[in-house]
């Protein structure tokens, strides 16, 4: 299956072709997850990765489907 992932901070730079407005289709296994797409990407657990769908984040476990417009998004700390 096919996701659509918007980077956004510094996940970015990860992607030397990747710009503002730039998106990216991703293959998948059927039935993969939040975790999963994650992963592809090498997106580790302490740098983040925030994802959302239509404003709402989901869950590592959380299910993708075909079509889905993932934005992804890196923990924000600060003091």
């Amino acid at each position: 299956m096919k996701v659509t992932v918007k980077l956004f901070g510094l996940l970015r730079n990860r992607f030397p072709d990747y710009g503002p407005e730039s998106v990216m289709e991703v293959e998948l296994a059927c039935g993969a997850t939040v975790k999963d797409i994650l992963q592809k990407l090498g997106i580790s657990d302490h740098e983040g990765g925030i994802v959302a769908v239509n404003g709402y984040s989901l869950m590592p476990d959380s299910a993708l489907k075909e079509g889905m417009e993932l934005c992804v998004f890196t923990y924000i700390s600060g003091g």
